[in-house]
């Protein structure tokens, strides 16, 4: 079963590249969400019956402040907030 404990998202702050470390034993379809402060969409990146992610993100082109990751696989979801400076 997905247990959100083994996400990691680093660094945070961050102001060049963004990193999503994920390792389950399940193989699963997931999805990752980036959005900022008022909800709007700006990034989604999805994955095909994995169990292992490592997955760099650059977000040197995002402006400066915060924003929130969603991961979701099936009925599952959780939310990180992420700071980018």
């Amino acid at each position: 079963m997905l247990t959100f404990d083994d996400l990691k998202i680093y660094p945070n702050p961050s102001d060049d590249i963004l990193y999503i470390e994920l390792n389950t034993e399940e193989y699963m379809d997931l999805y990752f969400e980036l959005f900022d402060g008022i909800g709007r969409k700006l990034m989604i990146k999805e994955f095909s019956q994995v169990n292992r992610i490592f997955e760099p993100i650059d977000v040197s082109n995002i402006p400066e402040g915060v924003f929130y990751i969603k991961v979701r696989s099936g009925n599952r979801a959780t939310v990180n907030k992420i700071v980018i400076q």
